[in-house]
């Protein structure tokens, strides 16, 4: 009876396991994503303000 506890307690642990594993996997993949959609955004904005000092006047339109 307690060997038969035990072994489905662990069945129980290694499919806990398996799970967080795969939640592990999608939230890295989630972080890799919003890390380069970051990257994206800071380069649009980068980009923006080049624009503006090149054509010198700033976000409000007046002259720097």
């Amino acid at each position: 009876m307690s060997r038969a506890r035990k072994a489905a307690k662990i069945d129980l642990l290694e499919s806990k396991v398996n799970e967080l594993e795969t939640e592990n996997h999608r939230l890295e993949r989630l972080v890799q994503d919003l890390q380069r959609q970051v990257l994206a955004y800071q380069e649009q904005q980068l980009q923006q303000l080049q624009a503006q000092a090149a054509s010198g006047r700033s976000e409000n339109g007046q002259l720097w």
